[in-house]
């Protein structure tokens, strides 16, 4: 780290991937008066997580929440900042080669299953997800790797194997030497984006670029319910829980953000600025006063709370700080869920710990659960009514152009139809 005494500037090392939401960072359209940026580039983005854990490489750096974890549990001096880089569903990183069969989450007992690393971030989440969610015996899949991981001091379990040098995953996926695969960020963003091209020209759908992204920003967050749900099954510590559970409701805010300002992009809709730089100003100008905003209206409860000490009047405080900063960051054009999530996480910890009584904690906790468990309830029940909706609406515009009058003499036919 070093100092730019003519300008009193602190100057740190920094490495992050290239995102839209970066690259008014990176370009220098955003500067500060306290501290200035000397960016290394590493392609891809995951060779820096190794630079960083090994040798302290830079002052800052992106870095997966696996190597984040593996990094504290060994003992290295890491502190993690709460700002998602890029975030996404794991579901589609698992690939396997069509002419040579169909391999499910049930048959893959006896296979040989490729991983970059046995500790990538990835690959952690699809053995969690196959464990959890399918019931498979990790201990019976063949895991072949191709790297060590990100910290020096892991080693690969017992029973996997390390694929000879030069060997590449793809083509052995390809030539039957394995039977599936999992990929990181960019091949499988590539391949996924490749296929939603392909099948869109195969009907003779022209996709624009601005929908694409939209599409993207649309499936990237993590579930915060589902990954909420997998951490208490799984029972690990309380402060784990809440690093993760963060990170997630930090990834799914941004992300509400960038939906957002893509859509208006792709529609054309709204006063935004459609240029790239004018995105990502808009982008950070919402994501970050959305955080300040959260931050002030959470510190200023927190102070309220503590002259208190009758749950009661906690809970409406507790209340208010949520309608109230929702709705004040409307007003002031920031994003709201980033807004809260901030506010929720300073009074969940800070708060907790030091403006309240062990019985308000108990109530608060209490019925904050059943607030989220009943809205998660609602917000899928009204998920289903939508997609019924869709349906039901598809089938009228059938109707009215077969000039099927008569709902009740055609309902079968139509029905049929839309089935068929």
């Amino acid at each position: 780290m070093s100092i730019m005494t003519a300008e009193k500037v602190e100057t740190l090392n920094a490495c992050f991937g290239n995102y839209p939401h970066t690259q008014a960072l990176k370009k220098g359209d955003i500067k500060s008066d306290r501290v200035a940026f000397r960016f290394t580039e590493v392609e891809p983005i995951n060779k820096a997580f190794l630079l960083m854990v090994r040798q302290e490489k830079f002052d800052v750096s992106e870095m997966a929440i696996a190597t984040y974890l593996q990094a504290k549990a060994y003992g290295k001096p890491m502190t993690l900042i709460p700002a998602t880089m890029m975030g996404r569903f794991q579901h589609g990183t698992m690939f396997y080669n069509a002419e040579r069969g169909t391999v499910t989450p049930e048959n893959l007992a006896g296979r040989r299953v490729g991983v970059r690393s046995f500790a990538q971030t990835t690959g952690c989440w699809m053995r969690g997800i196959l464990w959890k969610d399918y019931g498979l015996d990790l201990a019976t899949v063949k895991w072949v790797t191709f790297e060590d991981a990100h910290l020096a001091e892991f080693r690969d379990p017992p029973g996997v194997e390390r694929a000879a040098d030069g060997k590449d995953m793809t083509k052995m996926v390809l030539d039957g030497e394995l039977d599936a695969a999992i990929f990181g960020t960019v091949l499988s963003t590539v391949l996924i984006a490749g296929a939603l091209f392909g099948v869109a020209a195969a009907f003779g759908i022209g996709i624009p670029i601005a929908w694409c992204l939209v599409f993207g920003a649309l499936i990237s967050p993590t579930d915060p319910v589902a990954v909420l749900l997998v951490l208490r099954r799984v029972g690990i510590p309380q402060y784990l829980q809440a690093i993760i559970a963060g990170e997630s409701l930090f990834n799914d805010g941004i992300a509400v953000v960038l939906f957002t300002l893509l859509l208006s992009l792709a529609t054309g809709s709204g006063d935004h600025a459609h240029g790239p730089l004018a995105i990502a100003g808009e982008f950070l100008l919402s994501a970050v006063g959305g955080g300040v905003l959260g931050l002030v209206l959470g510190y200023a409860a927190f102070l309220l709370i503590r002259g208190v000490d009758d749950y009661n009047v906690e809970l409406i405080i507790s209340l208010a700080l949520v309608t109230g900063t929702y709705s004040l960051a409307g007003t002031l054009d920031v994003s709201g869920p980033v807004a809260v999530v901030v506010a929720g996480i300073l009074m969940g910890n800070h708060g907790m710990q030091h403006a309240m009584s062990e019985p308000t904690r108990q109530h608060l906790k209490t019925f904050w659960l059943l607030v989220d468990d009943t809205l998660n309830a609602l917000l899928f029940l009204l998920i289903g009514l939508a997609v019924a909706a869709i349906f039901l609406a598809a089938a009228a515009r059938l109707r009215r152009r077969t000039g099927l009058g008569d709902v009740g003499r055609h309902h079968e036919p139509i029905r049929s139809a839309v089935l068929t």
